[in-house]
């Protein structure tokens, strides 16, 4: 999911850095590591019970600059997680609302509702729907979904220096492949934080759509959260910005907020 993302305490004050690639070199070669490990591992690190997020979310395409405001809660439960978003600016956005509800069995189909107060009415996003944009961003509407580990078949492709720290690159392709928009993603998750800085967005031709990058981490209380969020096209052309201009981490977000009475 492209708007929440949590990690583990690591080292000391500021964004932590890993010992530089050079001396990474150096280490005696070992196994590759098992991409589903990897991705695991990631999953784990994100140990966030509940996230709230205020975000300005900014797109910019052909010379036009679009701004929104909302706001982004989401909680994990034992075999789901579950997510809703509010809009809030501009005008004539305010009051749309996003619910999702992610399942760990990938049997299982996610779903996914919006309000629209124009109308006063929940829709059901499903399908070829998912595809969509997602309010006339960079984003389509399943990013908005938290794929579980086994949702995708992961292979590990390297290791490499992304910055001060060291990645692991990781190739994930869905196992049920009607359900989404791409092919495949390719993702670089930091040694040190366990979490991803970089995802490119394949599609079944295999040419690049587009790529996220997840920048500005900091610790709010003993975890780490990127505050930035940029996706780009891969022609260059459009770029969505989500900035999130406050952050609560386990602030105990009451689960009712995620039941369909939330929507209206």
């Amino acid at each position: 999911m492209l708007l929440a993302a949590a990690g583990p305490l690591a080292q000391a004050q500021g964004v932590p850095a890993a010992a530089p690639a050079t001396a990474r070199a150096a280490s005696p070669v070992q196994a590759a590591p098992s991409g589903r490990d990897i991705v695991q591992r990631a999953r784990q690190a994100d140990t966030h019970r509940d996230v709230y997020r205020r975000y300005l979310m900014t797109i910019e395409r052909d010379g036009v600059v679009l701004r929104r405001g909302l706001e982004s809660y989401s909680m994990r439960l034992a075999d789901e997680s579950r997510g809703l978003l509010v809009f809030h600016e501009p005008s004539d956005a305010r009051g749309i609302k996003y619910l999702t509800w992610n399942y760990d069995d990938i049997a299982r189909d996610d779903d996914m509702w919006m309000f629209l107060p124009s109308e006063r009415i929940v829709r059901r996003i499903a399908g070829s729907a998912r595809r969509g944009s997602f309010m006339r961003s960079d984003l389509l509407n399943e990013d908005l979904q938290d794929r579980s580990v086994d949702d995708d078949a992961h292979q590990w492709l390297r290791s490499e220096a992304c910055g001060e720290a060291i990645c692991q690159v990781i190739e994930s392709r869905p196992v049920r492949s009607d359900v989404s928009e791409y092919a495949l993603r390719v993702t670089w998750v930091r040694e040190d934080l366990w979490l991803p800085v970089k995802v490119e967005y394949m599609d079944r031709a295999g040419q690049l759509v587009k790529t996220a990058s997840y920048l500005d981490f900091q610790r709010f209380g003993d975890v780490w959260s990127r505050t930035r969020t940029v996706v780009t096209s891969a022609d260059g052309r459009s770029r969505t910005t989500l900035l999130a201009q406050e952050t609560r981490i386990n602030g105990g977000l009451a689960a009712r907020l995620f039941e369909h009475a939330s929507l209206r």
